[in-house]
């Protein structure tokens, strides 16, 4: 399914630029790569936005504590020799990533829609049907 997902946000976009070509439409298609984004997340943000959506203290403390705890160790002869502590916590293929920056890019998506509603950005209406695009999020 989640290849499926991906084929029609990339069909949808190059749908979009067409009928924007076709029509001689001017328009802007931002594109943002997240490969190496969450990398770069704010902890102190991801901890904000946890609570804003109801994630209770315990909860959240034990999140945090994943984050600024992570350690690793180096398998010599198959025995873990030494300790070494992560520069920036979880890494990206860590099961719990995906869902923490998922919940990042939420607020990105949530900004986009409220730009849209207070008018400050328009999405651009293609097909026969005066589809209105403002932003597609695709997740590999």
């Amino acid at each position: 399914m989640k290849g499926r997902q991906i084929l029609d946000a990339v069909l949808i976009a190059n749908e979009v630029v067409e009928d924007v070509r076709k029509k001689k439409d001017e328009g802007l298609v931002f594109k943002i790569d997240f490969e190496k984004a969450y990398d770069h997340v704010e902890w102190a943000f991801l901890d904000d936005v946890l609570g804003k959506k109801g994630f209770g203290f315990g909860w959240r403390r034990w999140i945090m504590g994943c984050l600024s705890s992570a350690n690793f160790s180096i398998l010599i002869n198959g025995r873990p020799r030494g300790k070494f502590m992560a520069s920036r916590g979880l890494r990206q293929g860590d099961p719990l990533s995906p869902f923490l920056f998922t919940i990042v890019v939420d607020v990105l998506s949530r900004l986009m829609e409220k730009a849209q509603e207070l008018e400050l950005i328009k999405g651009l209406v293609v097909g026969r049907e005066s589809i209105e695009i403002s932003h597609l999020a695709i997740r590999r």
